[in-house]
């Protein structure tokens, strides 16, 4: 990301100067909603022996309107319940919940983890800053590292059911029906939770399919995590296949293979009594993937 918010360091990353007096300028907001010039009037009253000037406030509340801690609406600031919350809790505690979600009002991307999946670079330091708690800054590195995984996951199948969705259409265009290739569908982009994430005509019925991808080396290991949605829905859907991308060194999208849900149970935790699984991490030899896409014909 390269257009950050105003109240941005260069890096991207919210100065700790600025989370406190977002803070500061949640509390100065009235809890029916205060009109902007009102609430402005404040920020010059404001006891702060000038260590919050006007502006750092005026660029505090920013914070939290990008956040989504404040609202704006017909020339009124409106405080939400979270930030009524926040401005009541210690210290620490509120500061690392508005710089998480500063974070992520811009985005995940431009903080660094090495390769151990650890937080590296500047916003360790700003961490060290804002936070004195050392458990608090823990638990915030943890949360962090949890919400970049989540996004890195998110980007990565996205790019997998997208490299899908262009070779199905392929596939379908050089057998001369390109009518079937437009109806190629990513539903996983309307809802998550269908247990498949494409539809893909075949010349005589449909594909549904669902797509996983990994960015670690093969090894000739496939390592994924499944639902219990999505292996109810395969095992009862004979049209339905997990197909299995990877992301390759150079950064290409590689096609694995598919297989039918079937081929999965010996890899599958098992129901103990009383409780059912609900999502597993499965690790499947790259050998139980038959080449290419599920056939159209």
């Amino acid at each position: 990301m390269t257009d950050h918010p105003q109240w941005s360091l260069p890096s991207g990353l919210p100065p700790a100067h600025l989370i406190h007096a977002a803070l500061r300028a949640g509390s100065l907001i009235d809890a029916y909603g205060s009109p902007v010039p009102a609430a402005r009037s404040a920020y010059l009253l404001y006891p702060s022996d000038a260590l919050y000037p006007p502006e750092d406030l005026r660029l505090g509340e920013r914070i939290l309107l990008d956040c989504g801690l404040l609202l704006k609406k017909d020339g009124h600031l409106y405080p939400t319940s979270e930030l009524e919350a926040l401005v009541g809790l210690e210290e620490d505690e509120a500061t690392s919940v508005v710089f998480e979600r500063a974070i992520l009002a811009t985005s995940p991307d431009i903080l660094d983890f090495g390769t151990d999946g650890q937080l590296t670079g500047d916003a360790v330091a700003l961490i060290e800053e804002l936070v004195s708690s050392p458990d608090r800054r823990e638990a915030l590195l943890v949360m962090l590292g949890r919400k970049y995984n989540d996004t890195l996951q998110a980007a990565l199948g996205l790019r997998g059911e997208e490299y899908v969705v262009i070779r199905a259409r392929e596939e379908l265009t050089e057998l001369g029906r390109s009518d079937l290739a437009k109806s190629v569908r990513r539903l996983s982009e309307f809802a998550d939770d269908l247990g498949y994430d494409i539809t893909a005509p075949r010349l005589d019925g449909k594909r549904r399919l669902e797509v996983k991808t990994s960015s670690r080396a093969g090894y000739g290991l496939f390592r994924f995590f499944v639902s219990r949605t999505e292996i109810d829905w395969g095992l009862s859907d004979g049209d339905w296949a997990l197909v299995a991308c990877r992301i390759r060194a150079d950064d290409e999208v590689e096609l694995v293979g598919w297989c039918r849900a079937r081929a999965l149970e010996p890899y599958l935790p098992v129901d103990s009594e009383g409780s059912r699984w609900a999502s597993a991490e499965l690790e499947v030899p790259t050998t139980l993937f038959q080449p290419g896409l599920p056939p159209p014909i």
